[in-house]
């Protein structure tokens, strides 16, 4: 428990993901996925095989799916799959134990900041519509809908901002998370119930956890 407590107390900032993180809409992202794989001639692909192959920067995830953007380019599938998902996002909830990790860490002085390779428009919408705004000191998103990824995101903010990353902790749920974390030198856990399998997390990090729930166990209780 004194490690634990030790840990949090030197831990200023929480820097959260949002997709698969703190939001379960990984089987919303296989159903849009599967409509454009069967509208261009391509085989459908199951929960399994997509947490093993979804990867950023997503048009490399498209590319391994075998959609050919000479044929049709990137920003046309990319645009149909962003207008399916804003289309079905009614039907995505929250995490379980989202609402209690956000609020224990709130009261317990933390500073958060949501970090997202969604549109910045669309994510302050959608974090809005779940009513989770207040929680966070930031919320950065991409200025386009094509997820390249949000390295340059995360740089910009802890330069911009004088953030210690030795102060810092990650939670994510896919390795472009650790790798980012990992690269500014800063803590990171992940949660194993998002867009990325518990096998692959374990890749990149020994702290993968089977969800909010028992990541919030590891941190708050003995």
């Amino acid at each position: 428990m004194d490690w634990k407590s030790s840990f949090l107390d030197k831990i200023n900032l929480i820097v959260w993901d949002w997709n698969g993180t703190l939001i379960d809409d990984v089987q919303l992202s296989l159903e849009c996925m599967n409509v454009l794989l069967k509208k261009y001639g391509l085989k459908p692909i199951g929960l399994k095989t997509y947490r093993r192959i979804f990867r950023f920067p997503v048009k490399d995830y498209y590319k391994d799916l075998g959609f050919d953007f000479d044929k049709t380019p990137f920003e046309q599938v990319g645009q149909e799959f962003i207008r399916l998902y804003n289309t079905g996002f009614s039907k995505v909830t929250l995490q379980p134990g989202a609402l209690e990790v956000l609020d224990r860490l709130q009261k317990a002085g933390k500073m958060q900041v949501l970090i997202s390779a969604r549109n910045q428009a669309t994510l302050f919408n959608d974090v809005k519509s779940f009513g989770l705004e207040n929680y966070f000191d930031k919320i950065i998103g991409l200025n386009d809908d094509l997820a390249h990824g949000k390295q340059e995101l995360v740089e910009q903010f802890f330069e911009q901002n004088r953030i210690n990353p030795k102060q810092t902790l990650f939670i994510g749920d896919t390795t472009h998370d650790c790798q980012i974390a990992s690269s500014l030198g800063a803590h990171y856990f992940m949660v194993a119930n998002g867009h990325h399998s518990a096998e692959r997390l374990m890749l990149c990090t020994q702290f993968v956890y089977a969800n909010l729930l028992t990541l919030a166990d590891f941190l708050f209780n003995a």
